[in-house]
């Protein structure tokens, strides 16, 4: 067979450096091509092919080669590594290849985000494949395998037809993945009390991919865009998008062709080009959500130059002006932008206001707003903050506005479809009075402005300054801040279990016990200030328990005062770290006398301090379908040692299928994208609770807690919470600093926003820790101090907060009730309850603009002191 003088181009994806104009409907993912040499001969020769890329580690490094002619797509592999140790069988097709030396292969077919198919080839050329993950299905692609002196080789033929990419000029995705085996051939198995044992392939292999996106669940960056058509001159191609309208530049561009591809088809527009340039109205109407472009331009001798990219369909915070500008120099830009967007340096501000800086907040309650400095050349400016004058002459305290530094940390994998790779905003660094904030030259640096007002602090509007002094030139920009008529209750009534996993230790230097401790102590006292409880106190102030089995509770109680009374904090769970020794649960009820004698005591002590509604159970985490006879017996045993005790359960399981633990759990636990409000309204009728929680997944846009996604997601997820009455929230990490998975070691957060697994795949961005340590590199000496905070953190204490806004509205419904002349204001307030409704239409579809949250937290704000100015509560007077 001849082969044509084409060849495949791998386009990877790249971020625009440009900010997008206003009014920017759709924004893209720029990709770039790269040329392989032209292959005339009837066989493919490897040897003149370059290496694509290498993936994996210095251990297990794997080489891999792309070439295509007019049929075929051809792929070799080299994996390098194992010598003469290779595991895996001359199987049937479709055999269980998960604990052998193996290739799989990942195709999204005409990058549709319809079907994903994978093909999984092991050294001894034994073939499994799927559709979609786990539908079986035979692929047309043919493999052969060899063994090399330092490992094997496969090589792939996958014919273009299939991958619905037209000769000439197709576009799909991809990705590859490597599973080294250990060797073990006895596959490590977990089994809970007399269930089956359940196997591990994660436990006796090693996973490496081409592109570092979980792919456990199909996401649309976990594959790389490919294209196949003719090398490509030189030439630079741009992608723009406003109001729909797409323009492709390209210096020596005469006509091309524009093809867009998404899960609604495929539809082609022609390019013709004036002065480099040529543009198309996007059939917007038409598109989903994501869809994939493809240009190929011609020159005046016909060659091709190619731009390909990945465009969001979205409405989203920064594809248009944010905020207000508040004032302009010749050397910068001053604006605004409340809390609940991420200021990315391409977000340019919206049309001039007053020149006033304004936000809101009550007393006992913490509220920010965003002050975005863009110089034109990079400045060091001098912030300091006045104090605030409200009513009467009456002043905050002097901290009750604190500025912070908005930093930056990269995100190396997007992995969703709003994420990109680049710099994000997150960390929190405080600044003293005086202390410079450096402003990097065109681009944007937030200062952070976070009020806290006093308990019974005086309503009103209060009046302030804030001073940006770069040597030659001082800015002031005049603030107000308004305070409401109500104040927070200092204990937090949605209930909350946010896990430390003390990783700060090993970053801070602390090496001795002592020191630990201290660190998990200031995370605690962090926590609480951002109404979080940890769920576990006790790590170091646990209950004795003697051999006889009884409890002195002296080091837990002054523990138990401190965070339950002084700190405000409640919900912990009494299945970890509460006694000395801890015991199991791994014997019949009727052998538990010991765990019933020491839990009796527990329960009484509880009662005694009135303590008891903050204990839970939560020893069993996201249990299979193939432990529930398990599940609902340990469970059981729980009740029976602890009937005063709820039983905690989280769940990733359809809610159809969990009929048989229904009576053994009392706080129902489903991640977000398992919450079926039919189902779980029955459960909370029946005297049950509802939490919910995000962990990895699901991803945007799903509300999580992920660095790369729109600032307002944490803080919404509360306000979806009020509307289907969730009653706590729970996060399986506050700290989680993990693996390095590039350097291996323990990540930096400050340089690496990934949240990594064991074996170096990114799962998310940021997910797990949403606090910083308070330094910048891993100390060599103990660095005792607390953790900084994240714009994620204060989300989501703004949405715990603004769902005391509603216990606080139903409060004044329940006491105007036997007010006759209060009907009318009444009926307000119960319209003001539905306000999760003018924003929320489903756990997906939500109105991602924080002005629009925020001006229904104010309404209601208003009410609730409209209540009470009307008719003040029993002993108040206005």
């Amino acid at each position: 067979m001849k082969i044509v003088s084409s060849c495949l181009c791998v386009l990877a994806t790249a971020v625009l450096a440009a900010a997008p104009p206003p009014g920017a409907t759709v924004r893209f993912h720029q990709t770039d091509a790269m040329s392989l040499p032209v292959i005339a001969d009837a066989a493919v020769d490897w040897t003149t092919i370059p290496v694509l890329a290498t993936f994996g580690d210095r251990d297990y490094p794997t080489e891999l080669q792309l070439y295509a002619d007019r049929d075929n797509v051809y792929l070799r592999a080299v994996l390098k590594g194992k010598n003469g140790a290779l595991r895996g069988e001359s199987s049937p097709r479709d055999a269980d290849l998960a604990a052998d030396d193996a290739l799989t292969l990942y195709f999204d077919p005409g990058a549709a985000a319809l079907n994903s198919y994978r093909f999984t080839v092991n050294c001894r050329n034994a073939v499994a494949d799927a559709e979609s993950w786990n539908t079986a299905v035979d692929l047309p692609i043919r493999s052969r395998t060899g063994e090399t002196a330092d490992g094997w080789l496969a090589e792939v033929t996958i014919p273009l037809d299939w991958l619905e990419a037209d000769a000439g000029q197709g576009f799909f995705r991809f990705n590859a993945e490597r599973q080294v085996s250990s060797g073990n051939v006895t596959p490590l198995v977990v089994a809970w009390g007399d269930t089956p044992p359940v196997t591990l392939p994660d436990a006796y292999v090693k996973t490496y991919r081409l592109n570092g996106a979980h792919l456990n669940l199909w996401s649309n960056d976990a594959m790389l865009p490919l294209f196949v058509g003719p090398a490509t001159p030189a030439a630079t191609l741009a992608f723009q998008a406003p109001d729909g309208i797409l323009t492709v530049s390209g210096s020596e561009g005469r006509h091309g062709t524009l093809l867009v591809n998404s899960a609604n088809g495929r539809e082609q527009f022609p390019l013709d080009f004036h002065d480099g340039q040529a543009s198309v109205k996007l059939p917007l109407e038409r598109l989903p959500d994501t869809f994939n472009c493809l240009a190929v331009v011609r020159n005046a001798a016909g060659q091709p130059a190619i731009a390909a990219g990945r465009g969001v369909r979205a409405a989203l915070p920064y594809d248009r002006p944010i905020g207000n500008l508040l004032a302009a120099t010749e050397t910068a830009q001053f604006w605004t932008a409340p809390a609940g967007y991420k200021i990315m340096d391409y977000d340019l501000p919206g049309p001039a206001g007053d020149g006033t800086l304004r936000w809101s907040c009550a007393g006992n309650e913490y509220e920010g707003v965003s002050l975005v400095v863009r110089p034109l050349q990079s400045r060091d400016y001098t912030v300091s903050v006045s104090e605030f004058t409200g009513p009467d002459g009456h002043r905050l305290p002097v901290d009750a506005v604190t500025p912070f530094a908005v930093e930056k940390v990269m995100v190396v994998t997007p992995v969703d479809a709003f994420g990109h790779s680049g710099y994000w905003p997150d960390p929190l660094a405080p600044l003293a009075d005086g202390e410079q904030l450096h402003c990097p030259a065109r681009g944007n640096k937030t200062l952070y402005l976070r009020s806290h007002v006093p308990a019974g602090t005086p309503e009103g509007v209060y009046q302030g300054t804030v001073t940006l002094a770069d040597g030659s030139r001082t800015t002031v920009i005049p603030a107000e801040l308004t305070v409401y008529d109500f104040t927070l209750p200092r204990r937090t009534l949605m209930r909350t279990a946010y896990a430390p996993w003390n990783h700060f230790e090993y970053f801070m230097g602390a090496t001795e016990p002592a020191e630990q401790e201290k660190l998990y102590r200031l995370m605690i006292e962090t926590m609480a200030e951002y109404r979080l409880s940890p769920g576990l106190f006790f790590r170091y102030d646990p209950v004795d328990v003697d051999e006889a089995g009884n409890c002195d509770f002296t080091a837990f109680d002054r523990q138990a005062d401190y965070v339950f009374g002084q700190l405000g904090l409640g919900d912990f769970n009494v299945g970890y770290h509460w006694t000395t020794p801890a015991f199991p649960f791994n014997t019949p009820t009727s052998e538990l006398t010991a765990e019933r004698h020491i839990y009796r005591q527990l329960i009484e002590h509880l009662k005694a301090k009135g303590y008891l509604d903050y204990a839970f159970f939560y020893q069993i985490d996201e249990p299979g379908e193939i432990i529930f006879d398990w599940v609902k017996r340990q469970l059981d045993t729980y009740h029976e040692l602890a009937p005063e005790i709820k039983r905690l359960l989280t769940v990733t399981t359809a809610p159809e299928n969990l009929q048989p633990l229904i009576g053994s759990v009392d706080i129902w636990v489903p991640i977000l994208s398992k919450y079926q409000p039919e189902f779980y309204r029955q459960r909370q009728q029946a005297g049950d609770e509802v939490w919910w929680y995000v962990c990895m997944f699901p991803r945007y846009p799903y509300p999580a807690n992920n660095i790369d996604s729109p600032g307002i997601l944490p803080r919404i997820r509360f306000w979806m919470a009020e509307k289907y009455q969730i009653s706590g929230s729970l996060y399986w990490a506050a700290d989680y600093l993990g693996p390095d998975g590039a350097a291996g070691g323990v990540r930096n957060p400050w340089d690496n926003g990934g949240t990594y697994a064991w074996n170096g795949a990114i799962l998310s961005n940021g997910d797990g820790m949403l606090f910083y340590p308070p330094c910048r590199v891993i100390q060599d000496k103990p660095l005792l101090a607390r953790p900084l905070p994240s714009l994620r953190a204060e989300a989501i204490r703004d949405g715990l907060e603004d769902r005391e806004y509603f216990v606080l509205l139903a409060a004044e419904i329940d006491r105007l009730a036997a007010i006759p002349e209060a009907a009318e204001l009444t009926e307000k307030l119960k319209d003001a309850q539905q306000a999760p409704d003018q924003l929320i239409d489903s756990l997906t579809e939500f109105d991602y603009t924080p002005e629009h949250l925020l001006a229904q937290r104010d309404r209601i704000a208003r009410l609730i002191g409209e209540a009470r100015h009307q008719f003040p509560p029993t002993g108040e007077s206005r």
